[in-house]
Parts: C-alpha cells; sequence; structure tokens
C-alpha cells in the first residue's frame, strides 16, 4: 500500500493540482504528500492536507480498533461467547 509519495520541484502546476486532489478524494491510504515548490495553487494544497489528515486519523482507528486484527468472535469478548 502506498502510504508516501513525494512530487516535489515537479512543476506541476495549477491544473495538475486539480487532478492530484481529485485522485486524493478516491485515496484512503497516502498519508504523506510532499508537493514543495511544485507551483500547485494554496487551495489545492489545503485540501490535499484535509484528505491527508482525514486518512492518518482512519489509519489511527484502525490501529487502536482491536477488532481490526481480531476475529469477530474474539473482538466482541468472551461474554459475547
Amino acid at each position: 500500500t502506498l502510504t508516501s509519495i513525494n512530487l516535489s520541484c515537479n512543476h506541476i502546476g495549477l491544473d495538475g493540482g486539480k487532478q492530484l486532489l481529485e485522485g486524493m478524494l478516491e485515496n484512503k491510504t497516502l498519508l504523506e504528500f510532499d508537493l514543495r515548490l511544485s507551483d500547485v495553487a494554496q487551495e489545492s494544497e489545503y485540501l490535499i492536507g484535509q484528505a491527508l489528515c482525514a486518512n492518518r486519523e482512519a489509519a489511527r482507528q484502525r490501529t487502536l480498533n482491536p477488532g481490526h486484527f481480531m476475529s469477530p468472535i474474539i473482538a466482541q469478548g468472551p461474554e459475547n461467547l
């Protein structure tokens, strides 16, 4: 799973930034995205950052959820057997 991408210094521009933003709205695993010196609009950078924050929170929740790593019976606890 891809979690980090570095596109810095690539002259992506305004239209490229919009395309990256559209892709980020579909991506749920990317946690880091470097766009330094890529001429991406500040609005696109901000919205991509918001998507990254949502992805990080979802990853944190998956890590904290013991049911993510256990079978449904074990995750429910012994009182539900």
